[in-house]
């Protein structure tokens, strides 16, 4: 009979524990949505990063549509008397409305003290007071702007948060504040490699695996499988078990199924040109070279200076999640290197 009463009041107890967990995460969430409102109106009230104070009606546009580009032109032109001009509007002026803004972007991750084994160690650690977070801000205030055609080149140290921006950008991740715009009609190709891979399936089965992950249908994987398998020169390994293969042949089937596709109107390109041996990585940068200049508007991020001077446009330093430096990719790159030794 004691146990029974002992059960009774664990059970209700642990209840009333789960109910106020469930009530602070409601409430931390709510103060959360009310801080992006306020964030909202306070962008709506100062014009901040957008131009809906000129023209009620945002579109995205381009130079080749030569009414549009006239019209918006000329709002850029009144804007452009302002005080508060901003350079990045002279690449607009240029080039037309952005194919991606990214809009004072903050991703914000909760960091644990502790790791509890299971939710009763939690719930003891909780009560205990034992249970602290801390704030890691792996981007803070990232805004920027990519027009149609441009090749654009991230760098910056590891840990600083240029993978986690890409995520955002192709909307595999939401931010914690601000917000990404594409350009409407406008796929977008995130290749990254490492993703999607179960070491106890065979190569041939993580083929139709990662592909799915990736977004191909089966029709389009079974139509191109032996193209994906000649391009990462494993023909006599598919009935393998990827677990056996080394890091570099798991890296040479990740590119090839990655890069199966037609790029996409916005190609975003994680670190893909590091894979193989030389000979490989030779073969790897040509595809991605045509990739890159089929008419594709990409984000590159590269350690590879070499790769950012010779493919892009424009470079982008990020360093511990805030944004150091933008401009000409030499510029850009002498800066990171000056400062890295």
């Amino acid at each position: 009979m004691k146990d029974l009463i002992f059960n009774v009041y664990f059970v209700f107890f642990v209840a009333v524990i789960l109910l106020i967990l469930i009530l602070d995460v409601a409430a931390w969430n709510l103060f959360r949505l009310i801080r992006i409102i306020k964030k909202r109106r306070e962008w709506k009230r100062l014009g901040h990063l957008k131009p809906d104070d000129f023209e009620p009606e945002y579109k995205f546009i381009y130079p080749d549509d030569p009414q549009e580009a006239v019209r918006v032109r000329a709002a850029i032109a009144k804007r452009r008397r302002r005080t508060d001009w901003d350079p990045e509007w002279d690449l607009e002026w240029n080039l037309g409305r952005p194919v991606i803004r990214v809009c004072d972007v903050t991703m914000e991750f909760l960091l644990a003290s502790v790791n509890p084994s299971g939710l009763k160690e939690y719930i003891i650690q909780w009560l205990k007071r034992e249970v602290n977070y801390r704030r890691l801000y792996a981007l803070y205030h990232i805004s920027f702007n990519v027009y149609k055609g441009e090749v654009i080149g991230i760098i910056g140290t590891n840990g600083s948060g240029k993978s986690t921006l890409l995520k955002i950008v192709s909307g595999a991740l939401a931010p914690t504040e601000g917000c990404v715009e594409i350009a409407d009609g406008k796929r977008v190709q995130l290749l990254t490699l490492g993703t999607g891979f179960d070491m106890e399936l065979t190569a041939r089965e993580n083929v139709f695996l990662n592909g799915s992950i990736i977004g191909y249908s089966r029709h389009f994987l079974e139509t191109h499988y032996d193209e994906i398998v000649a391009f990462a020169e494993l023909q006599e390994f598919m009935d393998e078990k990827v677990k056996t293969f080394s890091s570099g042949m798991v890296s040479r089937l990740a590119f090839a199924i990655a890069t199966a596709q037609d790029a996409a109107d916005i190609l975003i390109l994680d670190e893909v040109l590091s894979v193989g041996d030389e000979f490989f990585r030779k073969k790897s940068l040509e595809r991605i070279k045509q990739m890159i200049h089929g008419g594709s508007t990409v984000l590159l991020v590269s350690h590879s200076m070499q790769t950012i001077l010779e493919n892009c446009s424009r470079c982008i330093w990020i360093e511990k999640g805030e944004l150091k430096m933008k401009g000409e990719p030499r510029v850009v790159c002498e800066a990171y290197r000056r400062m890295n030794g």
